[in-house]
């Protein structure tokens, strides 16, 4: 459970995009936590295999996804990233990869937290 502000993720991006909305907040986050680990996954095989339209692809998606929670540093990465792909220039290193790993997982984690706190029956653990 999140016991300090996010570094991550800024929600007021996501709450002024509801117009305050909490009911579609607590929705959007639920979708963020369903979609994102699947689509780092894809991300990561591709960048693995160097397939640069389906890096471009995944990181276009990534980036909106993340700019609607507010992560805006990893956002601009997955700008980077899209831009690179764009160009064939996109790196497969592990460790570039890991590093976007550890990233994903991160505001992943920070975005379950803040639904918990909204929504307490959301489970704690599992998959992301």
């Amino acid at each position: 459970m999140l016991t300090h502000k996010p570094e991550r993720i800024d929600l007021e991006v996501l709450m002024k995009a509801t117009e305050n909305n909490e009911d579609s907040v607590t929705h959007l986050l639920g979708v963020f936590l369903r979609i994102v680990p699947d689509m780092m996954f894809s991300l990561e095989a591709n960048l693995r295999e160097g397939r640069h339209a389906a890096i471009s692809q995944y990181a276009h998606a990534l980036k909106s996804s993340l700019a609607l929670v507010g992560a805006v540093q990893c956002s601009e990465e997955m700008e980077e990233l899209e831009r690179l792909a764009r160009r064939n220039e996109a790196s497969s290193d592990a460790a570039y990869i890991e590093h976007l790993r550890q990233e994903l997982t991160a505001v992943l984690e920070e975005v379950r937290c803040c639904l918990q706190l909204r929504r307490p029956d959301f489970p704690s653990d599992g998959p992301l």
